[in-house]
C-alpha cells in the first residue's frame, strides 16, 4: 500500500509551526544546537555560518536553508545577519518528524523579490496573509518530503502493525 495513501487511516500528516521570528543578529548569534524541530532561514541580508559534521555553509541572502531536526550543529555570525526563522515539526506518524532522518543542511534558492514578498507577507497580519505564509512554507517542505516518502514506508507499516496499542497508550496514558 503506498504511504500517502495510508495516512487516511491514521491522520494527514501534520506541520506544526513552532515559532517564527524576523531577527536582526550579531557576534552574539554563536551556539550549539541539537533540537528535536525542524528549522527554516529566509536570509534577508548579511552573512553567518552554519557547521555540522560533514559541511560548513555560509548562509547568504536568497537562499532558504532548512536544517533538519536532531542534526547536530554550530551557528555563527562575524558581523550581521537578517533572518526569518521558522521553527517547525512535520509528523508523519506520532512523534517521528520525515525530516529527521537528514544529515545535512538543504539550501534552496530564493529570489530577492520572493524574500521582499515574504518580508512584507509577515507584517501584513491578518488571516490572508497568515495562510499565504503557511501555504508557501507547506509547499517548500511538500517539495522536500516527495524523495523521502519510500524511506518511511517499512516504518508505516510497523506502525500499523501495532496501531491499536499506540492509540490506547496515547488515549490513557500521560506523562504528567
Amino acid at each position: 500500500m503506498p504511504i500517502l495513501a495510508a495516512f487516511s487511516n491514521y491522520s494527514r500528516p501534520k506541520i506544526s509551526i513552532l515559532q517564527l521570528e524576523h531577527i536582526l543578529l550579531g557576534k552574539e548569534w554563536n551556539h550549539s544546537l541539537c533540537d528535536n524541530f525542524n528549522r527554516v532561514y529566509f536570509v534577508m541580508d548579511g552573512e553567518g555560518q552554519i557547521f555540522t559534521e560533514h559541511e560548513t555553509i555560509t548562509i547568504r541572502p536568497n537562499m532558504i536553508y532548512i536544517v533538519p531536526a536532531i542534526l547536530p550543529l554550530r551557528c555563527q555570525c562575524d558581523h550581521s545577519l537578517e533572518k526569518v526563522f521558522v521553527h517547525f515539526k512535520c509528523n508523519v506518524l506520532p512523534n517521528r518528524d520525515i525530516l529527521s532522518n537528514l544529515d545535512h543542511v538543504i539550501q534552496i534558492p530564493c529570489t530577492p523579490e520572493d524574500l521582499e514578498d515574504l518580508r512584507s507577507t509577515l507584517y501584513e497580519g491578518g488571516i490572508y496573509s497568515t495562510l499565504k505564509f503557511r501555504i508557501r512554507l507547506e509547499n517548500i517542505i511538500l517539495d522536500l518530503v516527495k524523495p523521502l516518502e519510500e524511506a518511511f514506508e517499512h516504518d508505516y507499516l510497523l506502525y500499523r502493525k501495532f496501531e491499536a496499542f499506540f492509540s490506547y497508550t496515547n488515549s490513557h496514558l500521560y506523562a504528567n
